[in-house]
């Protein structure tokens, strides 16, 4: 089918049809985007995130100086000094990073607010409440720089600068191993150097996609044993994904030993082997042998999904689609399932249009394309990804353009490694950007 390049509110999109789309069609098929906030939009939503060290230095100070009153106190300080040293130390590192945060925030925020087009001298009230965060990287956030030069401008004129080189070290240390991590990440895979940490992120999505249609709900599944046996009888129309999987099956040995390996009684492979020789049967399947049905396409995802590291070809994506086809058509069989179905299906919906990029080597190019485009693809993969899930594929496609921008630059993986920690601070931005001690 054609794609159609269109530009809405000055953005471009590529759409499928027959024919041109009209402006309406158009807006409606990419209605669901939302807009693009701008960079002032988006660094006014971190600072609004952030809390203040003020607040806490002086609650700090205030409990160290009330429990100076406190007879005990003094007593148990004088046992244990080292206990005192301690606390000494608690109240001193509250105040020394209430000091850090008070002078970048003043100096910052002028820049800051004017570019927000906001009172100047407002925001500096609320930055000695304690009630505004800003940090010098918020300067080129507002103009729209890449996070990482953000992070890093932000840092290296910061007073952290010149705080001890304990904290430049330990900067340095965390900077040298995002960096190492993420050229890593970056490499692509080749036939004498597989990539095996790139091989678990891109198997981590796939697996989070394969069981993204959501679940028709305990309701449904605990009340159905009870429908089965009340309407036993009761017809179920599987004749689109069952029917076709067992035509399939007529053309494709793997299809039909696929469900065989799966029964557990001469009943059920009766039943099997009665599907397999007449297809259309599946058009025309009580509830209860729909239940059947289910159970032994269950059997076939839980034993594949079963493997630390699974392929997913075409057989098994067809059964588990049948799987999820044959709930709907059991959704669909009782009115008092309406709300659940609704949600159901839409879920199917979106997994149908990834359906084929979920196959063993399609999803890692499809992520390095931006899905090539696709407004559809792309609407579909929002609508079944997590919010974990982008994360993890944000921080491949960071990796990625990472890697590529060093080696253009012609510096390798050790070098790259060492360019971490060249600058005190650096370190720390750079595994800020790839989430270094994140559990993803």
């Amino acid at each position: 089918m054609p794609r159609y390049e269109i530009e809405l509110d000055g953005r471009r999109f590529l759409i499928e049809g027959d024919r041109p789309p009209t402006e309406d069609e158009a807006r409606s098929a990419v209605g669901e985007f939302e807009a693009t906030p701008s960079p002032v939009a988006r660094t006014e939503a971190r600072i609004a995130q952030r809390e203040s060290l003020l607040l806490t230095a002086q609650a700090t100070q205030a409990g160290f100086l009330t429990s100076l009153l406190s007879p005990r106190r003094n007593v148990q300080r004088f046992i244990n000094p080292a206990g005192a040293a301690h606390e000494v130390a608690q109240v001193g590192g509250a105040q020394l990073g209430a000091g850090q945060e008070l002078v970048e925030s003043l100096t910052a925020s002028p820049f800051v607010s004017a570019k927000a087009q906001r009172p100047i001298g407002r925001d500096l009230l609320s930055v000695l409440q304690g009630k505004r965060v800003v940090e010098r990287g918020d300067i080129l956030r507002q103009h729209g720089a890449p996070e990482l030069i953000s992070d890093l401008f932000g840092l290296a004129t910061s007073p952290e600068a010149v705080i001890p080189a304990a904290v430049g070290a330990r900067a340095a240390v965390k900077g040298t191993q995002a960096v190492s991590q993420a050229m890593r990440l970056g490499r692509p895979a080749t036939i004498l150097k597989p990539n095996r940490m790139r091989e678990q992120v891109v198997s981590r999505v796939q697996n989070r996609l394969l069981r993204a249609p959501k679940l028709a709900g305990r309701e449904f599944e605990h009340g159905l044993e009870d429908l089965v046996t009340q309407n036993p009888t009761q017809a179920v129309d599987l004749s689109a994904s069952l029917g076709s999987y067992l035509e399939k099956a007529q053309k494709n040995p793997a299809f039909g030993q696929l469900i065989q390996r799966q029964v557990l009684n001469n009943q059920e492979s009766g039943f099997v082997q009665s599907l397999l020789s007449q297809p259309g049967a599946a058009a025309n399947l009580t509830l209860k042998e729909s239940q059947v049905a289910k159970q032994i396409f269950q059997r076939v995802n839980k034993q594949r999904f079963a493997q630390v590291d699974p392929d997913f070809f075409g057989a098994h994506l067809d059964a588990l689609e049948v799987w999820h086809d044959i709930r709907l058509a059991q959704l669909q069989a009782f009115p008092q399932f309406k709300q659940v179905l609704r949600g159901y299906s839409e879920a199917m919906k979106n997994f149908r249009v990834i359906k084929n990029m979920l196959k063993e080597g399609a999803l890692e190019p499809q992520l390095l394309s931006d899905f090539s485009a696709n407004s559809q693809r792309i609407r579909a993969f929002r609508e079944l990804a997590t919010p974990d899930t982008m994360r993890l594929v944000g921080r491949f496609l960071k990796a990625t353009a990472t890697r590529k921008f060093l080696k253009r630059l012609g510096v390798g993986a050790s070098k790259a490694a060492g360019f971490g920690a060249v600058a005190t601070g650096a370190g720390a931005g750079i595994a800020k950007l790839f989430g270094m001690g994140e559990q993803r």
